[in-house]
């Protein structure tokens, strides 16, 4: 570990009390690396200087820590791709009500009717995109409803009941009423 904690170790044994040091960084015996807190406390005054020292592996702490981050970090990226899909479909629906509009005027036997019919295609195409990206980017609304289980595990077993059979999975079922 990090030299530094010989001067904590000193700390606690020459003052005679408790001493602590966070935000360490240790390594395994294989040389992974791994947050830690280091605590050292005198066990015998007078006697003896000798300390307990205890040292606390934050590695789970900091995936916590990390994941929430990851976490926060997709929501605002939702937000923020919510946003994006929102404006960006304004302007498409605006050029396409422009494509219609000027279409309708020149009538079907113009020359760049057809190439204003693809214009317009194209951003019916890119509203539906922008209408997906914003499906996914909204939070999902869950719906809890009671259900019927027993009808819900026979509709499973139907559906993988050909799987069932061809590896030689033999099903048996009893529900309660209840």
């Amino acid at each position: 570990g990090p030299g530094d904690i010989m001067a904590t170790l000193l700390d606690a044994r020459g003052h005679e009390r408790s001493a602590q040091q966070g935000g360490l960084s240790l390594h395994r015996r294989d040389g992974t690396p791994f947050p830690a807190h280091l605590r050292a406390v005198p066990l015998s005054r007078g006697q003896a200087p000798r300390l307990l020292i205890i040292l606390q592996d934050l590695s789970e702490r900091q995936a916590m820590v990390d994941q929430t981050e990851m976490l926060a970090q997709r929501a605002l990226l939702g937000e923020v791709t919510a946003i994006f899909a929102h404006e960006v479909r304004n302007p498409i629906n605006n050029i396409s009500t422009g494509v219609q509009l000027v279409a309708s005027r020149l009538g079907e036997d113009h020359p760049l009717y057809a190439s204003l019919d693809r214009v317009h295609k194209e951003c019916n195409r890119l509203d539906q995109l922008m209408r997906d990206v914003l499906f996914f980017a909204r939070p999902l609304e869950l719906k809890i409803e009671p259900i019927d289980l027993a009808e819900m595990l026979q509709r499973l077993l139907l559906r993988w009941g050909p799987r069932f059979h061809q590896a030689e999975v033999h099903v048996h079922t009893a529900f309660a009423a209840d």
